[in-house]
């Protein structure tokens, strides 16, 4: 299964949002393709766009996660 995360000014693109994607495999191990960001964007809107045309639902971030995520997309 294939998620992708949104990121709102993460650190290492302070100004940007950033689209990450992640793999989970069997027994939920996480595979992490998020190194290399999958899609930098200048606004929220422009992230989401980027994920156009693939059939994925909406979840928003847990509490506990880290206070740049925005978005999560399965």
């Amino acid at each position: 299964m294939t998620m992708f995360v949104i990121y709102e000014y993460p650190s290492d693109y302070p100004t940007k949002f950033v689209v990450r994607e992640w793999r989970i495999l069997e027994k939920g191990i996480i595979q992490d393709l998020a190194s290399a960001p999958y899609y930098v964007a200048d606004c929220i809107e422009e992230a989401r766009k980027s994920l156009a045309g693939r059939k994925l639902v909406h979840l928003e971030p847990d509490d506990g996660d880290d206070c740049v995520i925005r978005e999560i997309w399965m």
